[in-house]
């Protein structure tokens, strides 16, 4: 409780604000641990500072992961229960050392024991079990007792270094599994990214695509209203002229008509003459229209099927190259996962 009055020196490249203070003691020396929440980067971080060489150690949890401590824990798995939350991860905290041999932070399985508590338990390990003989009464002398101390001394020595390396390998074991699980969280990160990216791309080819399909489209309309409305000006003239033509001719017969009821027959025939070359010149007409309308169908049918045809090809290749980079991309990733996953088990079997 006296270290939580001393105010801990903020660490470099550690955002947010004080939230909690605590004194602990870590393999005999004294630090003032500092909890920092940063809700930009979503991290709370444990700072241990220490009085004596004025050094300060940082352990970050993102929130996810700082959640997940006490999903077991039906008493600290109520965020409200801030305090107690940070205690526990407080008793928890100690020092390992990182493959430059440099000493950081870390977060054990069990509250770490502080030097009283490693005397009390050396000094109740003598009440268990021994392999020297116990004297229950008589006087010892000198020499045995010593030697019997001496034996004492040495058994509690062996376990105390036994227990040491198990929990030294434990403390290791977990760091290597927390990282190893960070590792692999950010590698599905970076995979889910491109994946999303591929998708999209591939949605923008396919739009890129319709689009285009739907300009041809607007195009060939285009061009059939086009010659469809040139071809009927032209039948409108050419009907109009014929028109007039037969005015004329009627005129004319009906003057002659006029002039002599002798000329009445000739006129007669010149009519039916008229009229059955008008219905020839009108049938003409009507072939040679059905003709062209024939040629210009053909013709825009033709110019539409290649223009299909050539989409459908350059489609086709983009579809191909696309399936290509996406076939090179899952196979370079498919490497980089698996290098990963062997740098990952050659780091934890040179641990082990």
């Amino acid at each position: 409780q006296a270290l939580a009055s001393v105010m801990a020196r903020r660490p470099e490249n550690t955002g947010g604000s004080l939230i909690f203070q605590e004194g602990k003691e870590i393999e005999g020396d004294y630090y003032v641990i500092a909890v920092y929440d940063d809700p930009q980067e979503c991290t709370i971080s444990f700072s241990a500072y220490e009085l004596e060489n004025d050094q300060t150690f940082t352990y970050p949890f993102h929130y996810s992961e700082f959640d997940d401590l006490f999903k077991f824990d039906s008493e600290l798995m109520n965020p409200s229960n801030q305090d107690a939350r940070f205690h526990w991860v407080i008793e928890r905290l100690d020092f390992v050392q990182d493959a430059r041999g440099q000493k950081v932070l870390c977060v054990g399985q069990e509250p770490t024991q502080e030097l009283e508590d490693d005397a009390a338990l050396v000094e109740e390990k003598p009440q268990a079990t021994s392999a020297v003989p116990t004297y229950t009464g008589g006087k010892i002398t000198a020499a045995t007792r010593a030697k019997l101390l001496k034996e004492l001394d040495t058994q509690d020595d062996d376990k105390l270094h036994e227990g040491l390396v198990k929990s030294e390998g434990a403390r290791t074991r977990f760091l290597a599994e927390l990282h190893a699980k960070r590792q692999l969280e950010q590698l599905k990160a970076a995979q889910r990214l491109q994946k999303a990216d591929d998708e999209r791309e591939a949605r923008l080819a396919k739009l890129e695509a319709i689009k285009q399909q739907q300009a041809a489209k607007a195009l060939q309309h285009k061009e059939r209203e086009e010659a469809k409305a040139n071809t009927m000006t032209m039948l409108d003239a050419l009907m109009k002229k014929k028109e007039a033509q037969a005015i004329r001719t009627i005129m004319q017969e009906k003057d002659e008509q006029d002039r002599g009821m002798g000329r009445e027959k000739s006129a007669n025939r010149a009519r039916r003459k008229a009229k059955e070359r008008n219905a020839e010149e009108v049938r003409k007409i009507e072939q040679t229209r059905a003709s062209q309308l024939g040629r210009k169908r053909e013709e825009q049918v033709a110019i539409r099927e290649r223009r299909i045809a050539e989409l459908n090809r350059e489609i086709a290749s983009r579809v191909f190259d696309h399936k290509h980079l996406l076939r090179e991309e899952e196979q370079r990733k498919r490497e980089e996962k698996d290098a990963i996953i062997e740098e990952v088990w050659r780091e934890k079997a040179m641990e082990g």
